[in-house]
């Protein structure tokens, strides 16, 4: 499949289906979230199937870095636009949360009306050392394609090293900035006349439209949600104020916003236990997608199918929202000389993002024999027969069910 030059930049337009069954295949399969469903989509898209390259995924990336909301749904929010404009980011962000959804939503069933949780202990065994192998994998490609000089390597390596001693959603922001202030700098290339008239053109009445709406949508979710009182709302209401405000004001990752869930959903609202909270957190990092889709357990506990419904639309669709609206812009820029140098400095900062999430997982897991197995028959499969990650994550959670009982 040859790319080809459209108005945003070297892609290859596909149909809604592609995106679909793209997404839902890849959403039912990328454990962890995070790094890890953006591995599996660049193996996918990227060298699978061509129809996107590899600074399509460093600027989604970059952008999702300094944007609330879930990390890697926005990633695909922002390439699903690409592709296909605003309903193709729409079909891209409901079809990967398909999968996680749909299997958070049977485990609340279970755990809140069986009292019982399925045993996933050895099967996350299994998957993590998989995870690990595929970000690394993918972080190598992207730096034989993306890293063409020292200055580039001096800052993939400080913002590898960084992120793994000082890791919070200011350090991100600092070093997206650091990266491309020195790429506006030192990497600027000859000025390209046409696409400095086509922003000239486009950016006046975009801008203002795209800010002010963006601003407004903030305010209304994060105001309504934290500055009044739910209190004489429905549940449903209560739920879709909540996580909406939270999906506006959740910088930085999951991980970083969990704290503050658990003050909004257990110490304000009332809606779970502590014990139900950390379970609940659980299976999210359990199951495919992002960990934020521990939204449908709360809202399960709170009405049922109908809750899990619409605290998933609250959480994801805002972020999802306001990231097409900004993803406008970085593509309207895109093609200019400076923005290319900027781009150039922030997408090396972002592929040190991936090796320290390679670092990041590494280290939390147990070595053994059996660990060593997986990591071993994942490479070889990656690197030698160059096997689809979306095959690889349920073979290693197959593998180490058994092998963990050993």
């Amino acid at each position: 499949m040859k790319l080809k030059e459209t108005e945003f930049g070297t892609t290859e337009r596909v149909s809604f289906w592609y995106l679909m069954i793209t997404f839902l295949k890849v959403g039912s399969t990328s454990f962890g979230g995070h790094m890890s469903l953006i591995s599996v989509v660049q193996d996918q898209m990227v060298s699978k199937d061509r129809v996107i390259d590899n600074e399509t995924i460093l600027d989604g990336i970059s952008l999702a870095s300094v944007l609330p909301g879930p990390f890697a749904v926005n990633v695909v929010t922002f390439i699903g636009y690409k592709l296909r404009g605003f309903w193709g980011g729409m079909v891209s962000l409901i079809m990967i949360m398909i999968p996680s959804f749909t299997l958070v939503y049977v485990l609340s069933v279970l755990y809140f009306n069986f009292q019982e949780t399925v045993l996933l202990n050895n099967i996350l065994k299994g998957i993590v050392p998989a995870v690990c192998v595929i970000i690394f994998f993918v972080a190598f490609g992207m730096s034989k394609k993306n890293i063409s000089n020292y200055k580039q390597l001096i800052l993939l390596i400080i913002s590898c090293l960084t992120l793994i001693f000082f890791s919070s959603f200011i350090t991100i922001v600092a070093l997206m900035l650091f990266g491309g202030g020195i790429g506006y700098f030192y990497f600027q290339e000859k000025t390209d006349i046409k696409s400095k008239t086509k922003v000239k053109e486009a950016k006046g009445f975009l801008l203002y439209k795209y800010i002010i709406v963006g601003v407004a949508l903030i305010a209304f979710a994060s105001g309504f949600s934290f500055f009044f009182d739910t209190s004489n709302f429905s549940n449903l209401l209560k739920l879709a104020s909540v996580f909406s405000g939270m999906s506006l004001t959740l910088f930085g990752g999951g991980y970083v916003f969990i704290p503050i869930m658990q003050e909004i959903v257990v110490d304000t609202m009332g809606w779970l236990t502590v014990n139900e909270f950390v379970d609940g957190i659980a299976m999210g990092q359990v199951t495919p997608g992002p960990i934020m889709i521990s939204a449908v357990f709360i809202g399960y506990k709170v009405m049922g199918f109908w809750g899990s419904f619409i605290a998933a639309i609250a959480m994801f669709l805002p972020s999802g929202v306001l990231t097409i609206m900004c993803s406008k812009f970085i593509l309207l820029y895109s093609g200019t000389p400076k923005f290319k140098a900027v781009l150039k400095g922030v997408h090396a900062i972002a592929v040190g993002m991936i090796y320290a999430a390679v670092y990041k997982v590494g280290i939390e897991i147990n070595l053994s024999w059996q660990v060593i197995v997986i990591v071993v028959l994942s490479a070889i499969l990656l690197f030698k027969f160059k096997l689809n990650a979306v095959y690889i994550i349920p073979i290693s959670a197959i593998l180490g069910h058994f092998i963990f009982r050993l």
